[in-house]
C-alpha cells in the first residue's frame, strides 16, 4: 500500500517538472521573437549614414596634366637648351639633336631653287626677245604678201618671209614650253625644300605650349629613340589635385563643392579649392596602386580639385583632399 502511494507521488512530481520546463521554454521563445528593427537601432543608423565630408587621396599636378615630351625621330643630343626647372614659351627649343645631313639637304635645295630662278629669268628674257622677233617677221611677211598681191614683190621673197615668220613662231612656242617646265621644276624644288626643312625641324624638341620643364636627364651625346619619353613638362595653368574617391561616397561629390588640401594623415591645410571635375564613371584604382597585379575589388571616381589659395604645391606631391559635400 505504501509502495503504490510512493509511485503516484513520483509521477506527480514528474508532471510538475515537465510543466515548469515547458512554460520556461515558451517564455524564452516569446522574448526571442521581438521586433528586430526596434531592438537594433545601429542597423537603422547605418542605412541613413550621410557624411558632410569625403576624404580622398590625391596627387598634385597641372590642370592640363603632365606631358611626357618625346622626339619624332631618333638621333643624338647636340645641346640641352632648357634644363629642369626652366620656364619656356610655346615653340622654344628644349633639346637640339645633331642635324648635319638635314641642314646640308636644306642648303642644297636652296641652291637648286636659286639656279632654277636664274634659269627662269634667262628663259623669260629669251622668250621676250623671240616674241619680238616673231612679231617683226610676221609684219614683214604681211607687208611682202600685200606687195605681192599688188604685183610689186616676187613669190620667192614672200615664201622666204613666211618661212622665217613660221620658224620664229615655233621658237616662241618652244621657249614657252621650256619656261613652263622650268617653273614646274622650281615648284618641285620648293616642295622638296619644305620637306627638307620639316626633317630639319624634327631634329629639335620644342615646348608644345607655355610651361615648366620638370625633368631633364639627358646630356649631350646621349641617344634618343623616336617617340620615347625624354622629359616631363608641366603646361602653364592652375595647380590641381587629382584624387580618387571611394565608390561608397562617389555619388556625393559634385563639381563646384568646396575642398581643402593637406598632407596625408595630417591636419595642416596646404590650400583651399573647389571641385572642377568629377568623372562620369567608376574605374579601378590607379594613382597609388602598390603593384600592377594587385587584386582590388573597390572602384573609385576620379575627381580634380583646383587649388585657389594657399601654400605653393609641388607637382607629384601626395596629398589628402577633404571635400565638403554639404
Amino acid at each position: 500500500m505504501a509502495t503504490g502511494r510512493s509511485a503516484e507521488e513520483n509521477q506527480d512530481k514528474g508532471r510538475q517538472l515537465f510543466s515548469s520546463g515547458f512554460r520556461l521554454l515558451l517564455l524564452l521563445f516569446l522574448f526571442s521573437c521581438g521586433n528586430p528593427e526596434k531592438d537594433n537601432p545601429v542597423s537603422e543608423h547605418k542605412t541613413s549614414f550621410d557624411p558632410n565630408q569625403v576624404s580622398a587621396i590625391g596627387r598634385i599636378e597641372p590642370e592640363a596634366k603632365i606631358i611626357q615630351l618625346s622626339a619624332e625621330v631618333s638621333g643624338v643630343v647636340k645641346r640641352i637648351v632648357a634644363q629642369a626647372g626652366d620656364s619656356v614659351q610655346a615653340g622654344d627649343t628644349i633639346i637640339e639633336m645633331t642635324s648635319l645631313t638635314e641642314a646640308a639637304q636644306v642648303k642644297n635645295d636652296a641652291t637648286t631653287i636659286a639656279i632654277r630662278q636664274s634659269e627662269i629669268r634667262a628663259g623669260e628674257a629669251s622668250l621676250a626677245a623671240a616674241q619680238t622677233k616673231a612679231a617683226n617677221l610676221k609684219l614683214q611677211f604681211q607687208r611682202l604678201q600685200n606687195a605681192y598681191n599688188q604685183g610689186a614683190e616676187s613669190r620667192q621673197n614672200v615664201d622666204n618671209a613666211r618661212t622665217e615668220a613660221d620658224a620664229a613662231a615655233r621658237e616662241v612656242n618652244r621657249l614657252q614650253a621650256e619656261l613652263k617646265a622650268k617653273r614646274q621644276e622650281i615648284t618641285d624644288a620648293m616642295q622638296k625644300r619644305e620637306i627638307s626643312e620639316l626633317a630639319l625641324e624634327k631634329r629639335y624638341v620644342k615646348a608644345p605650349e607655355n610651361g615648366l620643364v620638370l625633368t631633364m636627364d639627358l646630356t649631350p651625346g646621349a641617344a634618343i629613340t623616336a617617340f620615347t619619353p625624354i622629359a616631363d613638362f608641366a603646361p602653364e595653368g592652375p595647380v590641381t589635385a587629382l584624387c580618387e574617391v571611394d565608390e561608397l561616397f562617389a555619388d556625393r561629390v559634385k563639381a563646384g563643392q568646396k575642398a581643402l588640401i593637406r598632407h596625408q594623415g595630417m591636419n595642416d591645410t596646404l590650400a583651399f579649392g573647389k571641385v572642377i571635375f568629377a568623372a562620369p564613371y567608376l574605374k579601378k584604382k590607379s594613382l597609388f596602386s602598390d603593384a600592377a597585379g594587385d587584386l582590388e575589388d573597390r572602384r573609385v571616381r576620379e575627381v580634380r580639385i583646383e587649388a585657389e589659395k594657399g601654400k605653393p604645391l609641388l607637382f607629384g606631391m601626395r596629398v589628402e583632399c577633404l571635400i565638403f559635400t554639404k
